[in-house]
């Protein structure tokens, strides 16, 4: 069995520039690899079992992020009480405690513009708007690789013939239909050939604290 089956034609390939991989989106805490703030347009949009992918940035090698399979997509609201009541006993660390931590569920409700929690990315009331407002959901994964910016095995690339999939800015995933099947079979032989044989976390993020305005 494939680490990423195959699993529909009508699922789509999201795929995006990671441009601050500081630990914030995703995030990884728990085990339970979250998308909650940036990319809103991909969070408003995103179906179950559709794929995501981030890459670095042209300049560090465009190798992969990180890949995960879309297991659930809640609504704000719903994330924000499954991390208040610490769901399944993991989801707690999601919300953080200091401007240190990197726990993504900075917002205390999803109705109106607010001060966050302290966060890492330094979002503030005015960043309500594309996290909860306009993106609306939380992709939530437990089928997933994160590699990170500080990979413990080889570092992944692309083969040339699937370099269209990787977006210049903002995102891709309608033109990535006709390489979707190509690059599921490409990634799970890198994967199978690198020692990746199961889902979770193989590396680390930058731990450099940026700004998130193109994350």
């Amino acid at each position: 069995m494939p680490l990423f089956p195959y699993i529909n034609s009508n699922n789509r390939l999201f795929t995006y520039i990671v441009t601050h991989d500081t630990g914030f989106a995703p995030n990884v805490g728990g085990g339970v690899l979250t998308l909650a703030t940036c990319k809103p347009k991909i969070r408003s949009v995103i179906k179950v079992n559709d794929m995501v992918v981030g890459f670095a940035p042209k300049g560090e090698g465009n190798y992969i992020t990180f890949i995960a399979y879309a297991d659930e997509v809640i609504p704000w609201a719903e994330y924000i009480e499954r991390c208040k009541s610490n769901y399944l006993g993991i989801y707690g660390v999601k919300i953080p405690k200091t401007k240190q931590d990197v726990g993504d569920c900075i917002w205390k409700i999803a109705l109106e513009p607010h001060e966050p929690y302290p966060n890492f990315a330094e979002h503030a009331c005015g960043n309500f708007q594309d996290d909860v407002a306009s993106g609306k959901n939380v992709i939530i994964s437990n089928r997933f690789v994160y590699l990170g910016t500080e990979s413990k095995v080889a570092k992944v690339n692309l083969d040339a013939s699937l370099h269209n999939i990787i977006p210049y800015r903002s995102h891709k995933s309608n033109c990535n239909m006709p390489y979707k099947a190509c690059f599921i079979d490409y990634i799970n032989d890198r994967f199978k050939e690198v020692g990746i044989k199961k889902y979770g976390v193989y590396g680390s993020p930058s731990g450099a604290k940026k700004v998130c305005g193109g994350c």
